[in-house]
């Protein structure tokens, strides 16, 4: 059985330049369908998707407003090239403690219809029914996860490691979460069943940053086509042109086009996140 490989790019927002995310991708979503991770009102945020000048605003700025994206990305999605995702509400960051505190660990407010909002605004501007969620630095708060998933959301994110993130009595995404710890110990990877319920999953994914070790991704990869598990790999299109530490000259972009090279060699199906079929 042909293994389903997903591409995921967060952080698709007002700030995004449309002529950026063609010049990347035009040769590469008609054959590999990318699932971006949409913020339906990003906030000022010290992040790297947002630029510097907007990082201590309080404004909100709404997706919508960049008409240019909107077209180009209608214009994907009717092409079958892109999918969308709801990535978070603002994509904020707070500081306590001298820590970086993601949104979802540290949201004030009804959260339950704040997700129904940000889906209606996204679907309405894309003409889209948006099913899949994908946490803002893949952090969120138990509580949290509990609405997602009354609500029915699927979830490109699995229970954490560092802390629970997920329902401390649901026994699946307990057992979820130490085969996590498992698999890091056995294999030096996530190599992570996706869970499956009869009307939602849960997927993690493999990321692809400037500092990915590719041989780890490769293997990672190896595995989930041993396993018949999907593959996801996740990755920030802001972050294609960083150059890769002790390789002049190359760029996480050039990561990027090594293992999809590379993968091609399998039996794949590249499809965005919305056609992912998983049994129970």
């Amino acid at each position: 059985m042909s293994t389903q490989f997903i591409i995921r790019d967060d952080d698709l927002c007002y700030f995004t330049d449309p002529s950026d995310l063609a010049s990347l991708y035009a040769d590469i979503w008609s054959s590999f369908p990318i699932t971006f991770a949409a913020v339906p009102w990003q906030s000022g945020a010290f992040a790297g998707h947002v630029p510097l000048a907007f990082w201590h605003t309080t404004r909100c700025f709404p997706l919508g407003e960049n008409t240019e994206l909107v077209s180009l990305v209608k214009a994907q999605l009717a092409n079958d090239c892109i999918d969308i995702a709801l990535h978070g509400i603002h994509h904020t960051y707070a500081i306590k403690r001298n820590q970086i505190v993601p949104e979802l660990t540290d949201f004030k407010g009804d959260f339950g219809k704040a997700v129904m909002s940000g889906k209606q605004y996204l679907d309405d501007l894309f003409g889209t029914d948006i099913k899949v969620f994908v946490p803002p630095s893949n952090t969120l708060r138990s509580d949290l996860a509990q609405i997602l998933i009354a609500q029915g959301w699927n979830l490109l994110n699995l229970p954490g490691l560092r802390r629970n993130t997920r329902p401390a009595l649901s026994l699946q995404h307990q057992i979820g979460r130490i085969r996590r710890l498992l698999s890091f110990i056995r294999e030096g990877v996530d190599m992570s069943a996706p869970l499956v319920w009869p009307t939602r999953w849960e997927v993690g994914g493999f990321p692809l940053t400037p500092t990915t070790n590719l041989e780890k991704l490769k293997h990672a990869f190896r595995l989930a086509t041993e396993n018949g598990h999907p593959f996801v790999l996740a990755t920030h299109y802001w972050e294609h042109r960083s150059f890769l530490p002790n390789e002049e000259g190359r760029c996480q972009y050039d990561l990027l086009r090594d293992f999809l090279d590379y993968v091609s060699r399998f039996d794949i199906k590249p499809i965005p996140a919305r056609d992912l079929k998983l049994c129970k």
